[in-house]
């Protein structure tokens, strides 16, 4: 069974569709039902990493919960394209939102760079956090990305 560290149990209580030890207990069960079909972002991995800070936790953070996507090949990486498509899609939200880069959260910057990366794959993207993703939907309807318009949000979902 998928035991997921103290502080990645932590990190999804406090997104918004994760508000307790349950919420976080049934993410831990959705990844173990979904487990053969899933993939790891590496930019995913990096949050994770970046996140944990105690030793005992990155071991299992490494061992359990990074480690068998490495070893089953499981791991996409963001594209030149996708890169390329954060960039375009922070500078529209500077002219257009008014957003200071200094202050953005950088899990909103993930968040961007998942969702273009999940776009070019046909990928479902799962997350707790629907207003980031409806704020990044609308920016992404906004900006013309090459091939990437037929894109279709009703693969995105959420955790609720």
């Amino acid at each position: 069974m998928l035991r997921l560290p103290p502080s990645v149990k932590s990190r999804l209580r406090k997104r918004p569709g994760a508000r307790n030890d349950q919420d976080a207990a049934d993410f831990e069960a959705f990844v173990q039902m979904a487990a053969p079909g899933l993939y790891l972002s590496t930019a995913v991995a990096a949050e994770l990493r970046a996140g944990t800070i105690q030793a005992r936790d990155i071991r299992t953070l490494e061992k359990i919960v990074l480690k068998p996507y490495y070893k089953r090949a499981r791991i996409v990486n963001p594209s030149a394209a996708a890169w390329d498509a954060l960039g375009k899609t922070l500078a529209w939200m500077v002219r257009n939102d008014g957003i200071d880069l200094r202050t953005i959260r950088r899990s909103f910057i993930f968040d961007i760079l998942l969702a273009y990366s999940g776009r070019e794959l046909g990928a479902v993207l799962i997350s707790g956090n629907e207003q980031d993703l409806n704020r990044i939907r609308r920016v992404f309807s906004a900006v013309s990305y090459d091939g990437a318009n037929d894109f279709s949000w009703n693969r995105v979902g959420t955790i609720d």
